[in-house]
């Protein structure tokens, strides 16, 4: 009797603490989320009345978060002119790297009423000194192909077709009779310096009061723009629509407007809408198989980014996305006539509202440095290159959880071209010798960004305990708790079964041993003989 009753106190203690475990096996791992997705809106939302930490991400503050940007940039150097007019390939030299940290900081933010925020971005670069190996870019000299030159050329063929031929001759004698020491032909030779941040072109100045209006469309020439100060940024720089994702998560930073379009419409028959981030931020819960756009605007079309690999950085884990390489191939609307080499020609010219068909302007092509993963005429039209395929590529590091980029490595390579046109008049040894327009890298950069190491750690320390507890509790003590209420459960049936030793009482009590006869038996019944 005292075993019959213990049982019955186990099975009711495992069936208490079985629920209890189920519940909270249940209940704890909601919960957890809970707190987990109002963390994760509080960090990735910005507004107004945002945290520091996360208004400061948003904003640019690097002072704040931490957050460290440099960039670096190689120019080429062509060390063959003469050698090029008689028909020999460019030999390229690289100069560099220059080193310079960005800042990239959001100007006069404005939230409205639909959970989206207004921007103008200002981006500035102070140049790292004194790094060893880096040259001096005030005293470092470039060769490189005149490509304000050649724009003005392609601009007088397609604006002044009938009477062009009169104009480019006058060129070429004006450029024949000018000599500062910088222009030689279709080259020239500045620091790098000037090539990089810009300088203002005398001969270009000349030209803009001697050729028709409009044949000269700026004189300062610059490789990449400084801005100098916030209100230059407002006065210049487009406006930047952005989804805070504040009434939809999914929509977390996504471009809406860029400098007040919605689409570019300056592709070849083909429109570009515009979407995806700015890579710096994703929609939470980024998974594996996601696809992720990034709206570049110097570009005038969305990257679509796929995951490559996981990474881990600082103990936390990330998913690296890299450009889905399908964008690369030959692509009629995009003016794609050789992989891996975009063509950005005309959007340059026209602007994201404008024709491509009356777009004129000096060749630009985008490409991965040193024509990586290029069509390789490419790079056998000229020597002095060698891909890296490690290092020149583009990649993102995003934390799946939050969609934030943790960590980038973005590298391009800007190029132009000897164009047929600006060839013939303006190199004429050179038209006679080579028949075929040559493609030429004029600068490669490299951006690395990372976020703050104690922002990483941070985080770590913050989230990853509370993954790992509700990893455990929905795994584990669920598992616990049902298996508790099973052992319960069978203790009680176990209970309710007759044992051997009531079997037998009941045969005492009952009737007799063989060869008896049962008591309440009839004995004329017992005697009858069996069927």
């Amino acid at each position: 009797m005292a075993s019959w009753r213990s049982q019955r106190r186990l099975a009711s203690a495992l069936m208490v603490l079985g629920l209890v475990c189920m519940a909270v096996g249940i209940l704890l791992p909601l919960v957890l989320k809970s707190m987990l997705e109002a963390g994760v809106r509080e960090a990735v939302v910005w507004k107004n009345d945002s945290p520091p930490d996360v208004d400061a991400r948003y904003r640019g503050d690097t002072l704040t978060n931490g957050t460290q940007h440099f960039l670096e940039v190689w120019l080429f150097n062509v060390t063959n002119v003469d050698e090029i007019r008689n028909g020999s390939k460019p030999k390229l030299q690289e100069v560099g790297p220059f080193t310079y940290r960005k800042f990239k900081i959001k100007v006069h933010a404005w939230w409205d009423r639909e959970g989206d925020v207004l921007v103008k971005e200002w981006d500035y670069f102070v140049p790292v000194p004194g790094l060893v190996g880096q040259p001096d870019p005030t005293s470092a000299m470039v060769t490189t192909l005149n490509m304000a030159l050649v724009g003005v050329v392609e601009t007088i063929r397609a604006t002044f077709t009938p009477t062009y031929a009169a104009w480019l001759e006058k060129m070429a004698v004006w450029l024949a009779r000018w000599s500062d020491g910088h222009i030689d032909g279709l080259f020239m030779t500045r620091s790098a310096h000037e090539l990089v941040w810009g300088y203002e072109d005398p001969f270009l100045v000349r030209l803009s009061g001697l050729l028709p209006r409009g044949s000269v469309r700026q004189t300062r020439i610059e490789l990449l723009h400084n801005a100098s100060s916030p209100e230059e940024v407002l006065r210049e720089e487009p406006l930047v629509v952005y989804h805070t994702g504040e009434y939809n998560l999914t929509q977390t930073w996504e471009t809406v407007r860029y400098g007040g379009e919605t689409q570019a419409v300056c592709w070849n028959g083909c429109v570009e809408q515009v979407r995806g981030t700015d890579g710096t931020q994703f929609h939470p819960g980024v998974a594996t198989d996601d696809t992720l756009p990034v709206w570049v605007p110097k570009l005038f079309r969305a990257l679509d980014f796929v995951r490559r690999e996981d990474v881990e950085w600082l103990g936390a884990r990330f998913h690296r996305f890299s450009p889905d390489k399908r964008q690369y191939d030959v692509d009629a609307c995009h003016f794609q006539t050789l992989t891996g080499l975009m063509n950005i020609t005309a959007p340059i010219a026209s602007g994201m509202n404008g024709s491509a068909a009356n777009a004129s302007g000096p060749p630009v092509y985008v490409s991965r440095p040193h024509f990586c993963g290029c069509d390789a005429s490419l790079s056998e039209g000229v020597d002095g290159l060698s891909c890296d395929e490690g290092r020149h590529t583009t990649w993102l590091d995003v934390e799946p959880l939050t969609g934030i980029t943790m960590r980038a490595h973005i590298s391009q390579m800007i190029s132009s071209e000897i164009t047929p046109m600006a060839r013939d008049f303006f190199e004429p040894k050179m038209a006679k010798t080579n028949n075929l327009s040559t493609i030429l890298p004029i600068f490669w950069f490299e951006e690395n960004a990372a976020g703050g190491e104690d922002a990483v750690r941070g985080f770590r320390d913050k989230v990853y305990p509370v993954l790992s507890l509700k990893r455990l509790v929905s795994r584990y003590v669920l598992a616990a708790g049902v298996s508790m209420c099973g052992c319960a459960l069978v203790l009680i049936i176990l209970q309710r079964m007759p044992t051997g030793d009531a079997v037998d009482d009941e045969s005492l009590l009952g009737g007799s041993s063989a060869g008896g006869t049962p008591r309440n038996r009839d004995p004329a019944a017992a005697a009858a003989p069996a069927l």
